[in-house]
């Protein structure tokens, strides 16, 4: 029996090996992490198989051989299954971690494609293993686009939704946009029914202003705007409004944490009329923080009624459209609009799944500071200091900032050595202090320089050096005529870096 133990800096590493020195079906007994990285005990498949057919020396009875053949077959089976868990955690959903597809260069870099849109990992995977085989890849981005078109969930018929009247309220976290897209809906359904049939509720009674927003959009279109504080309220309100045939509800804004959040939720089961639950999800936000909004305001309220559907908003601020297609394929939640911008009511249009996906793939990312290490440190071959400078000076002050700040080691490096092999490095950063603080003279600056000059080369400079000597007129602001400055410039001949 051969069994090994492999140690390497990651799991993904020590699996390779693994699967190298044993084969692609050796079984995996163990890991643990230890200094250093990830060990792994693992032996040949063809091992396990001598052990089930050496292990007695007796001859047992045949429903015992049975029963043992049966548990070797269960241990090898969730011994695979535990290699199986393995490789997945070890292969992790980011980027920095891409797992191998099989090998397939085509996968792997579909795979790269799809969680940079935002695609979650197990989503890509999911997609990859139905990838008809043959397809180059154009032919594979097509099938991608298409296959996620049709798993994206869509309104088909908005003239439905406003013929079926009754109550919609908007529901969601703090600065989703309900409001103006409460205001938006109520203007989609003014252009195609009139304002008589509509009316507006707000049971958002904290946030200062915010009644006030949505009677100036109310006034605009001629509908009717009523605040509500409580359950009650609400109540009291919708019976008074029967004989409109949409009321449309926006709703104090709450965080998915918030322990009140099953209040509002049990606030719209307890009125009589059924009330059609919309969940606003932000565009802009990780796929993690709108998989727990959907979870709060879905899954958790399921037995006061859950949530209908959902308004994807500022799509024009996401930078990763596909983390919110990917939340809203998991949980099969149907997607009624999207909303673009501010404007009333033309940035809400109506859910198009393929126009959605095609959205994902040709948002502009112009690259991240949040960019994983390892895309970082491929790409800083490619890029050498000429390009470096050339693209941070095309930035202005701010691409000459993140470059220093992408650059702190090699400028901390540089000013160490000018520290050490200057003469007057010191005096400079005192000039530069004084300048700052109370602006001295240029004469006097002048004077400085030139002493600590002949005092410094008194002792340092072996041979001479080079003094250059100017005076220059710059303009300066408040005065007529510029003003001379006189700049004088010390060279050492040892190794030709500027004293002063």
């Amino acid at each position: 029996m051969s069994v090994a133990k492999f140690v390497a800096a990651n799991g993904r590493e020590a699996l390779r090996q693994v699967r190298e020195a044993m084969g692609p079906d050796a079984v995996v007994l163990s890991n643990r992490t230890v200094e250093g990285g990830v060990e792994i005990v693992a032996m040949r498949d063809t091992d396990l198989g001598a052990i089930a057919s050496s292990a007695p020396a007796f001859t047992p009875p045949p429903a015992a051989v049975v029963a043992v053949d049966g548990a070797l077959g269960d241990l090898r089976g969730e011994l695979q299954t535990m290699r199986a868990m393995m490789e997945r955690q070890f292969s992790g959903v980011g980027t920095h971690s891409l797992p191998s597809l099989g090998g397939d260069p085509l996968r792997d870099s579909l795979f790269t494609w799809l969680v940079t849109a935002g695609f979650s990992g197990q989503l890509a995977r999911s997609l990859l293993g139905h990838l008809p085989l043959g397809h180059d890849r154009p032919a594979a981005m097509t099938w991608i686009r298409q296959e996620l078109a049709r798993k994206v969930p869509v309104l088909n018929d908005e003239d439905a939704l406003f013929a079926q009247g009754g109550v919609l309220a908007l529901v969601g976290p703090t600065g989703v946009g309900k409001t103006t897209t409460t205001a938006k809906l109520a203007a989609r359904f003014v252009l195609k029914h009139g304002p008589e049939r509509l009316a507006l509720l707000t049971t958002d009674t904290f946030r200062i202003g915010a009644h006030e927003q949505l009677r100036i959009y109310g006034d605009i279109l001629g509908v009717p705007v009523h605040a509500v504080k409580d359950a009650a309220d609400l109540r009291f309100a919708l019976a008074a409004l029967t004989d409109k045939h949409l009321v449309i509800i926006d709703t104090v804004g709450m965080s998915q944490r918030d322990r009140n959040l099953s209040e509002q939720i049990a606030m719209l089961a307890g009125v009589q009329a059924p009330v059609q639950r919309i969940l606003l999800l932000n565009g802009a936000s990780h796929g993690d923080t709108l998989n727990e909004v959907v979870h709060a305001y879905r899954h958790d309220a399921t037995p006061d009624g859950g949530i209908d559907g959902c308004i994807v908003s500022k799509l024009d601020e996401a930078t990763h459209l596909g983390s919110v297609l990917d939340v809203v394929i998991r949980h099969r939640l149907p997607v009624y609009y999207a909303s673009t911008g501010q404007r009333v009511p033309e940035h809400l249009e109506l859910a198009n799944g393929a126009s959605l996906v095609e959205r994902a793939f040709q948002t502009p990312r112009r690259g991240s500071v949040f960019a994983d290490a390892e895309a970082a440190r491929r790409a800083m071959p490619a890029q050498d200091d000429g390009d470096a400078t050339r693209a941070a000076s095309a930035g202005g002050a701010d691409g000459m900032l993140r470059s220093l700040t992408d650059n702190a080691n090699a400028v901390g490096d540089c000013v160490q050595q000018l520290n050490a092999g200057s003469y007057s490095f010191e005096l400079v950063r005192s000039l530069w202090q004084q300048r700052a603080e109370s602006a001295p003279s240029p004469r006097l600056m002048a004077q400085q320089v030139r002493e600590a000059a002949c005092r410094d080369l008194s002792r340092h400079c072996d041979r001479f050096v080079l003094s250059l000597s100017a005076t220059v007129a710059a303009p300066v602001a408040g005065r007529r005529a510029p003003r001379p400055w006189q700049h004088t410039l010390w060279l050492a001949d040892r190794d030709g870096l500027p004293l002063a």
